[in-house]
């Protein structure tokens, strides 16, 4: 059975970040407040469907190791300071 899921808005009202915990795994966040939130996406889940577009877990994280242009939707950098501060309040 294929886990699937479903995201209300656009691709591109979304930030993906690489995890900093696992190794095939990103975390999605909406920009629109209060709507889908954030999301910890491990191997489990085969496919991401937005609004305007889905894409494979695999697809994400292959885009991952060769993408380094700046307009992609896919954020590489998590921060790390800002993660931290949030865990000690």
């Amino acid at each position: 059975m294929m886990m699937k899921i479903v995201f209300k808005g656009k691709s591109s009202e979304y930030e993906i970040q690489r995890s900093c915990f696992c190794v095939d795994a990103f975390v999605i966040k909406d920009k629109i407040e209060e709507r889908d939130g954030v999301d910890f996406i491990t191997s489990n889940v085969d496919l991401l469907e937005f609004s305007d577009d889905s894409f494979t877990f695999e697809e994400i994280v292959k885009h991952f190791n060769i993408c380094d242009t700046e307009d992609m939707i896919i954020v590489e950098d998590f921060d790390m300071k800002s993660n931290k501060d949030n865990q000690n309040q």
